[in-house]
Formats: structure tokens, C-alpha cells, sequence
């Protein structure tokens, strides 16, 4: 899944649109990509596993993203910065909403 998405992307994001978050199950080519990879190495699994298995990972995203030792993106001055300006923290919630939009635009083009 770290592949798909970035865990800041995923924190926004749950399998079936819970919690005020939005659908991932709406990016059917992405779920059908992940639903082949997981099949490909993971053959006994049936589907019921593999939306547990999706769902929990989009459910951790947020304590993925806020532990230093598994952040992907932000380093030490780019926190210190959001941090020292919190306009910093709204539009960053804006570009995951442009980052979410562009990406179903993508998926439906």
C-alpha cells in the first residue's frame, strides 16, 4: 500500500467512506489493482481478507504519519515549519483534497 498512497493521502481516506472520510472504494481501478497484488502473493485469501486487510491499513494511516521513525515525507524542518504557521496546516489539507481530486480524475479519465 505505500506504493498507492502516501500515508498523509490515506489518513484522509477509509474503505468504505467512514468517519467523515472519504471512499477509497470509489477508485475501483486502484481497489482492483491492490485486490490483484494481494491475490498474486496471498492466493488463499479471499476477498473479505483483503478489504480487512485494506481498510485496517487506511484506518493506521494517521499514527503511521505522526511516528518520525515511519515518516515518508516530511523531515524535521518541514514539521518545524507547519508548526511556526498554522495557515501551513489548512492548505496542506487542501492539497490532499487536490491531491485526491486529481487523482479519481486520473482513475475516470
Amino acid at each position: 500500500m505505500p506504493q498507492v498512497l502516501t500515508n498523509r493521502l490515506a489518513e484522509v481516506y477509509s474503505l468504505q467512506s467512514r468517519k467523515s472520510k472519504k471512499n477509497f472504494s470509489e477508485y475501483s481501478l486502484v481497489v482492483s489493482t491492490i485486490f490483484g497484488a494481494l491475490r498474486k502473493n496471498f492466493e488463499s485469501s479471499s476477498d473479505a481478507d483483503i478489504r480487512h486487510v485494506i481498510g485496517d491499513w487506511l484506518k493506521h494511516a494517521k499514527s503511521r504519519k505522526d511516528r518520525p521513525d515511519l515518516e515518508e515525507e516530511e523531515d524535521d524542518a518541514d514539521l518545524e515549519e507547519t508548526a511556526a504557521d498554522p495557515d501551513r496546516e489548512a492548505q496542506e489539507g487542501k492539497d490532499q483534497e487536490d491531491e485526491a481530486n486529481s487523482l479519481k480524475e486520473d482513475l475516470t479519465e
